[in-house]
């Protein structure tokens, strides 16, 4: 507990308050799946991000702050990663894509969802090239 409140502490402010509105949208998103359709849940988060600044927020540091995220919310679905980054990257002025892909799997489907802005992969990454994505247009 020690060592991860001075790690806290180490980040500078633009990083903690980063990371502090990746975990509010991320237990949003989790919260908002099973009430809202993904329309009304992209639009809430997208307000809840609000605007800020461009400053030196980077694709990769949303990426980070969204993964630093997740590991304090066990069990977060992809589709929340994604929307909570496409939040983040939006409310900093940067390009988002939210896209979703399906694959055959183990006797079924296997459904993805990632981000990406310029070209990189903001939040869901992994073996992304089975899957036949397509980009879902923005609310």
């Amino acid at each position: 507990m020690r060592a991860t409140w001075r790690r806290w502490r180490a980040l500078g402010p633009e990083d903690r308050g980063l990371r502090w509105r990746a975990f509010v949208l991320l237990a949003a998103a989790r919260a908002g799946m099973p009430m809202l359709g993904l329309d009304p849940l992209r639009r809430r988060l997208r307000a809840m991000a609000g605007a800020g600044s461009r400053g030196t927020v980077t694709p990769a540091a949303v990426g980070r702050a969204v993964a630093s995220a997740a590991l304090r919310l066990p069990g977060t679905a992809c589709l929340a990663r994604a929307l909570a980054a496409e939040a983040l990257l939006l409310r900093h002025g940067l390009p988002a894509r939210l896209r979703v892909g399906v694959a055959k799997g183990g006797g079924g489907l296997d459904a993805h969802a990632w981000t990406a802005s310029g070209g990189e992969v903001v939040a869901g990454s992994g073996d992304l090239s089975r899957y036949a994505a397509f980009d879902l247009d923005p609310s």
